[in-house]
């Protein structure tokens, strides 16, 4: 039976000890036998592939309004360092949870997490940062299909949505047909055509979130001089292209932390 090792185990533990996000989850994505899972939470770290910018966009956008849509917590508008520290957080959930699995002598599922442990762990990540579980993009399919199928229904969801054969053509049919079969027509359309604007929008505007000196869209983003040490706000492209120096100081604090927040990561 193929599985995590305790050596597999060891290396992820001392990346997490580490707080090294893209170690721990680039690690676990090329292990034998691994899921899409470890490669999906890769690219929410590093926000360089269309499904981690897709994520990160659904999350934030949830989190403005979480209150304003009957969550518990207030709205939330967290900056690049408290996304970092909520990453954190779920890593030593996600370690947990495997550690817990190979302590019960099932390397399969401590390798795959099941989908109803995947969920659980962002619900408490999420609770512990006061932001609704919500925020994470599949949650509310997922806890639709538990609610009206059952947990076998749960993990079948969860296999869909990793699923990246075909270009990920299958995985997006599979997810279409069961938003709408486990939330309903009205809900299930709802869904579906926010993941899809957030999709569109982020297949123009999504920008990796590794380069410390520029941050933001691709359209329109600050950037940092070095030399002068100074940041600019760009805009434009082509011959239109518009360059004003950033001087309000809260702003300016704000992209400096983000800057070292990307600094740390390296």
């Amino acid at each position: 039976m193929s599985g995590l090792t305790e050596r597999n185990l060891k290396i992820l533990s001392s990346y997490a000890n580490a707080g090294n996000r893209e170690l721990y989850w680039n690690y676990l994505s090329q292990l034998p036998g691994a899921d899409g899972y470890g490669r999906l939470a890769l690219s929410v770290v590093r926000n360089d592939r269309l499904p981690g910018q897709v994520a990160n966009d659904y999350a934030q956008d949830y989190a403005r309004e979480q209150h304003d849509n009957g969550s518990r917590f207030p709205n939330a508008r967290l900056s690049e360092r408290q996304w970092e520290e909520f990453g954190q957080t779920l890593l030593k959930k996600d370690l947990e949870l495997r550690q817990s699995w190979m302590d019960k002598e099932r390397p399969d599922l401590a390798l795959n997490l099941p989908g109803a442990d995947v969920m659980r762990s962002h619900d408490r990540a999420f609770s512990d940062h006061q932001l609704d579980p919500n925020c994470w993009t599949p949650r509310v399919l997922l806890h639709a299909a538990l609610e009206k199928s059952g947990p076998q229904k749960l993990e079948q969801v969860w296999t869909n949505m990793l699923d990246n054969k075909y270009v990920g053509a299958k995985r997006i049919g599979n997810t279409g047909y069961d938003a709408i079969s486990e939330m309903g027509l009205i809900e299930g359309s709802k869904y579906l055509a926010n993941l899809g604007a957030k999709e569109v929008a982020q297949t123009f505007e999504g920008r990796p979130s590794i380069d410390p000196n520029v941050i933001g869209g691709r359209s329109s983003y600050a950037k940092y001089f070095e030399r002068d040490q100074k940041w600019a706000n760009i805009s434009g492209s082509g011959d239109h292209v518009y360059v004003q120096e950033e001087t309000n100081p809260a702003r300016i604090a704000e992209l400096n932390d983000a800057r070292l927040v990307r600094l740390e990561r390296q």
